[in-house]
C-alpha cells in the first residue's frame, strides 16, 4: 500500500513541570510603610504608567499631617495676634497713651515668634529581613529681647534722705555733687536658646511579638543676660537711658543640658482585642549652669539617672 509524501506539523507532547517567565518584569516599591488595604489589579491584567495599583491605609499619615498642620496654625495664630497687639500699641504710643517699654516688649514678642526655628527630619527604612529602622533628628533655635524701665534705687534713697532736710544743697541745688538727677534705670534683657537631638529605633515582628529597641540623645544650651543703665523719666514717664552712664551687667546665666536614653519594649498579642506591653527605659541627664551676679561667678553641675 502506498501513500503520498507531504510536508506538515507533527505534534510532540511532553508531560513535565515548568514555569512561565515574562519577557519584562518590574518591581514596585512603596515610598512609605503601612497596611495594604486594597489591590486594584488582577493577575495578568495589562497596566500602564499612572494606573493605581494598590492603596496603603492613609489614616496614620493623615493623623501626623493633621497634628503638624495644627501646630503650624497655632504658631501662625500666635504670631498674628502678637503683630496685631504690636500695631495697636504703636498707635497708642503715637498718641502718648502708653509707655514705650510696653511697645518694646511687644515688639520683642513678635521677634520671638518670627525667630523661632524648628527643623525636624525623620525616616523609616525596611530591611531585607523585614525589620524596620526609624530615625529622627531635630534642631530648635530661639531668642527673645526685652526692656523695661524702673525707678532708680539711688534716687529713691536720696529722696528719702531729703525728706527731713529739703533745703540742704544736696537736696535743692542741681549743681551740688550730692544732688541726684538720674531718677530712672533702664533694664535690658536678652535670652538665647538652642537645642538639637537624634534618635534611632529598630523594630521586628515575630509571631505574636513585636520587639523594639532604640536610643536617643539631645543637648541644649541657654544663655540669659540682663543689663542696666541709669537715666531719667521724660514727661510721659518713659525711662530714657543716659548715654553717658555706664552699662552695667546685672546677671548672666549660661546653662547646658545633655540627655541620653535607651529603651526596649515587647508588645505581645494575647488575642484579637488583647495586648500585653512590656517596656523599660533608662535615662541619664547632665546639667551645668554658670551664674554671674554682683561681680561673682558660680558654677553648678550635677547628673542623675533613672530606670523605668
Amino acid at each position: 500500500m502506498a501513500a503520498v509524501a507531504r510536508n506538515g506539523d507533527i505534534d510532540v507532547t511532553i508531560n513535565a513541570l515548568g514555569t512561565v517567565t515574562a519577557l519584562n518584569t518590574a518591581i514596585v516599591k512603596a515610598r512609605v510603610d503601612g497596611q495594604l488595604v486594597r489591590i486594584n489589579f488582577r493577575d495578568g491584567q495589562r497596566v500602564k504608567a499612572g494606573d493605581l495599583l494598590a492603596e496603603i491605609d492613609p489614616r496614620p499619615f493623615q493623623v501626623q499631617l493633621d497634628q503638624t498642620n495644627g501646630q503650624l496654625m497655632r504658631d501662625q495664630a500666635l504670631l498674628a495676634n502678637a503683630r496685631i497687639d504690636y500695631e495697636r500699641y504703636a498707635g497708642l504710643l503715637a498718641k502718648d497713651s502708653i509707655a514705650r517699654q510696653q511697645v518694646d516688649a511687644q515688639k520683642s514678642l513678635v521677634q520671638q515668634y518670627e525667630g523661632m526655628a524648628l527643623l525636624n527630619f525623620s525616616g523609616v527604612h525596611t530591611l531585607a529581613s523585614g525589620d524596620k529602622l526609624a530615625a529622627t533628628a531635630w534642631h530648635r533655635n530661639g531668642r527673645r529681647e526685652g526692656s523695661n524701665g524702673d525707678v532708680n534705687a539711688t534716687w529713691t534713697d536720696w529722696l528719702q534722705g531729703c525728706e527731713g532736710a529739703p533745703t540742704t544743697p544736696s537736696c535743692s541745688d542741681p549743681a551740688d555733687p550730692g544732688f541726684v538727677n538720674q531718677t530712672a534705670v533702664l533694664n535690658r534683657s536678652s535670652a538665647r536658646q538652642r537645642g538639637f537631638g537624634a534618635g534611632l529605633q529598630w523594630t521586628r515582628e515575630a509571631g505574636r511579638h513585636r520587639f523594639a529597641l532604640g536610643a536617643d540623645g539631645s543637648a541644649s544650651r541657654i544663655g540669659y543676660e540682663q543689663f542696666s543703665q541709669a537715666g531719667v523719666f521724660d514727661p510721659g514717664r518713659l525711662a530714657i537711658a543716659d548715654p553717658l552712664a555706664p552699662v552695667e551687667q546685672e546677671v548672666a546665666l549660661a546653662g547646658s543640658t545633655r540627655q541620653a536614653s535607651l529603651f526596649a519594649s515587647d508588645i505581645v498579642s494575647l488575642g484579637e482585642r488583647t495586648q500585653l506591653t512590656l517596656s523599660a527605659r533608662w535615662n541619664r541627664t547632665q546639667v551645668r549652669n554658670t551664674l554671674t551676679a554682683a561681680g561673682l561667678t558660680g558654677t553648678d553641675a550635677f547628673s542623675f539617672s533613672k530606670l523605668n
